[in-house]
């Protein structure tokens, strides 16, 4: 952006000025290119200068434009020294109405770096944010996956293998979006649908019978929609985390659609129950990491809803891919 920015300031638009200003004032005279160089002079000192000298302080203003008025009149003596017949107070008009151009321009192009700067530094700062948001919600992932897994090592080895396995693919997935260098990395859906059923066969290892798991996923139309990485993983640890009681009948439902290549919808369906040990699904680290990273990205292109009938307790997320969030597109 700051390149782009700097050839368009420094060589594009000057350059297109000094052809039309060349064009308007036809260089086939000694007069007209010796005044063509002296307005040109009057132009870059100007330009230059006033990034220094020129500020917001009422006193500095008024100094530096009659610094530009004596040095309009000292260029426009040297014109009349040169050519007799000039008009010296035209000329000098001429040199100061440049000067003051330059500065104006000058000035709006600081403007502009500022402002490209502060949306640089803002960008940056939400890319440290999505980041810790991504180290928060992966050692809470793994711990638990790696808990399950120690479990599983005395009571089946076998599954407790299978466990390894299925846990490699979803850390290769995850490391593939940390060296992408990306804390809001949009991947096509496919990716985590796939993410998803990897790791909805690495949870269901450890289920006890009485679990039910279902997972329907409507995507195949539009399998190279954007969505951001990982954002479902907080919705499905969480159908797990309250939806599942001992020695009772649990069905955990869920369901990906990609309705278009812009709009995806993911919900969660898990049993509520009254008595759990942590009864409220709506509370935690994984639901806040989830509003807070859809806020950073999607901004106002998402819309979650979240139902309670004192039975079954269900989310509803639906993303869109807009000009709000192309920027994180990998």
């Amino acid at each position: 952006m700051k390149n782009k920015l700097g050839f368009y300031n420094s060589i594009a638009l000057p350059l297109f000025f000094w052809v039309l200003l060349a064009y308007l004032l036809p260089l086939n005279s000694g007069e007209n290119l010796v005044l063509f160089l002296f307005m040109a002079l009057s132009f870059y000192i100007n330009f230059y200068c006033s990034r220094k000298f020129f500020s917001k302080d009422i006193t500095r203003k008024v100094l530096y434009v009659l610094a530009n008025l004596m040095f309009a009149m000292a260029l426009g003596l040297m014109m009349m020294s040169i050519f007799s017949d000039i008009s010296y107070i035209k000329t000098t008009a001429l040199f100061f109405i440049i000067g003051c151009f330059a500065v104006i321009a000058s000035r709006n192009r600081m403007l502009i770096e500022k402002n490209v700067e502060q949306n640089e530094k803002e960008h940056y700062q939400t890319e440290i944010e999505l980041k810790h948001l991504r180290t928060q919600l992966h050692p809470h992932f793994l711990f638990n996956t790696l808990n399950n897994i120690y479990a599983l090592c005395e009571i089946d080895s076998k599954r407790a293998q299978q466990s390894v396995h299925y846990l490699s693919q979803l850390l290769r997935y995850i490391l593939s979006g940390e060296r992408s260098g990306e804390g809001g990395r949009m991947v096509p859906v496919q990716k985590e649908h796939d993410f998803i059923k990897t790791y909805l066969q690495l949870v269901y290892l450890r289920m006890r019978p009485n679990v039910h798991v279902i997972y329907n996923a409507d995507i195949t139309e539009f399998s190279d929609a954007p969505v951001l990485t990982l954002i479902f993983t907080s919705l499905i640890e969480n159908a797990f985390k309250h939806g599942v009681a001992s020695g009772k009948e649990c069905v955990i439902e869920f369901g990906l659609t990609a309705k278009s290549m812009t709009e995806i919808h993911f919900f969660t369906s898990n049993p509520y129950f009254q008595n759990h040990e942590s009864n409220n699904p709506e509370s935690g680290i994984g639901l806040e990491n989830l509003r807070r990273r859809l806020e950073i990205v999607y901004k106002d292109d998402y819309n979650l809803e979240i139902t309670n009938d004192g039975k079954t307790f269900r989310v509803d997320l639906t993303l869109k891919y807009t000009n709000n969030n192309y920027y994180y597109n990998a």
